[in-house]
């Protein structure tokens, strides 16, 4: 059964230990602590790193274009935008491309680095990214991630770091403080693992324009 934003506020307070609460909208001092650290932790631990369940692509609205002089295509920043990861050209047929078949790879594309194929350099600025792809995607860490999602180390870990964060102000104890914090970095280190094991890293090293000229691939 999916959890709910309640089961991991009920589960942190049980790490404090102090009672559970019946719903994240009743007017308890228990219920306030969690909503005043709850979305932060979940946020800061989605953005620290990039887990599978909240990273997304998306297509990007055509803006002005105020730099025209610097880059071909300006875009909108999505609004649910956490962090971004990389651009990917657009490979559908409604660009008169073709989707690669089995076996098949990308060329390298214009402004990509020699490490990654698919790097595509681009720069944001007040909401607008910036880049040289027509029609491209993005890749990105979202804001509004469904809890319903999380897998069972994630939603652990994040119960350990909103207790660790809220049992000063429920219990005023230093010492379960401690204790938690070692929990919390601890259950985070498994749920980084556990994310790595069901999906293998595939990033490559980025190399700059700067040091491919350094050492001889752009004359």
């Amino acid at each position: 059964m999916p959890l709910s934003l309640l089961d991991i506020y009920n589960a942190a307070l049980g790490e404090c230990p102090a009672g559970t609460i019946a719903s994240v909208n009743e007017k308890s001092q228990s219920a306030y602590e969690c909503n005043r650290v709850g979305p932060q932790v979940i946020g800061e631990m989605v953005e620290e790193f990039h887990y599978d369940f909240a990273v997304t692509r998306s297509g990007l609205a055509v803006v002005g274009n105020d730099r025209g002089g610097e880059w071909s295509f300006a875009y909108a920043v999505p609004a649910n935008m956490a962090s971004p990861l990389r651009i990917l050209p657009n490979i559908g047929t409604s660009n008169g491309m073709v989707p690669l078949l089995a076996g098949q790879t990308l060329a390298p594309v214009i402004g990509a680095s020699f490490g990654d194929p698919f790097r595509i350099e681009y720069e944001i600025a007040d909401d607008i990214l910036y880049c040289n792809v027509s029609g491209a995607l993005l890749e990105y860490v979202r804001t509004d991630v469904d809890v319903s999602k999380f897998p069972r180390m994630f939603v652990r870990a994040c119960a350990l770091e909103i207790a660790q964060r809220i049992v000063m102000p429920l219990l005023k104890s230093r010492e379960r403080q401690r204790e938690l914090a070692q929990a919390a970095e601890v259950m985070k280190q498994r749920a980084i693992a556990d994310n790595l094991n069901r999906k293998p890293s595939s990033t490559y090293g980025y190399l700059s324009e700067m040091e491919l000229a350094r050492d001889g691939y752009i004359g």
